[in-house]
């Protein structure tokens, strides 16, 4: 349970993100990009309070929704879930996520309004034809900048 931080990006893992990651409460960054994985990301990584980094974009099959119990994570910066098969709306209780300045959620398949406390502060990347948020009412194309 002392493992601080979990970096194995392009490593061919497969199969699904363990609950049990949930368990290694001192870990600050989990990167696991590019990678073959696939299923839900755990609610339990809520659980992971000093996690400053989530890192799972580039698996092409992370499914589910994005757990509302990452709205925990008060550390949290930056959130890149982008390019995976995520349904679903942006949960409001990312809001409380108050340090988070990175959120990239493109090519996924999220759709609704980004919660405005995160519109307003979160360096965004988004599909401005699935989410509405400030960035794609200042800007006409397909990817909030």
């Amino acid at each position: 349970t002392s493992l601080t931080w979990f970096d194995m990006p392009s490593s061919e893992l497969i199969g699904g993100i363990p609950s049990e990651m949930g368990l290694l409460t001192k870990m600050t960054e989990l990167n696991v990009k590019y990678n073959n994985l696939s299923g839900p990301i755990p609610s339990q990584i809520g659980l992971l309070t000093d996690l400053v980094i989530l890192e799972v974009h580039g698996n092409g099959r992370i499914s589910g929704s994005i757990p509302t119990e990452l709205g925990l994570l008060a550390k949290l910066s930056a959130l890149e879930v982008q390019r995976n098969d995520i349904t679903g709306t942006v949960p409001t209780e990312l809001a409380q996520c108050t340090n988070l300045s990175k959120f990239y959620l493109y090519f996924n398949d999220i759709e609704g309004i980004m919660p405005e406390e995160i519109d307003e502060r979160v360096e965004l990347q988004a599909d401005c034809g699935e989410i509405v948020c400030n960035n794609c009412r200042r800007r006409n194309g397909d990817l909030c900048p």
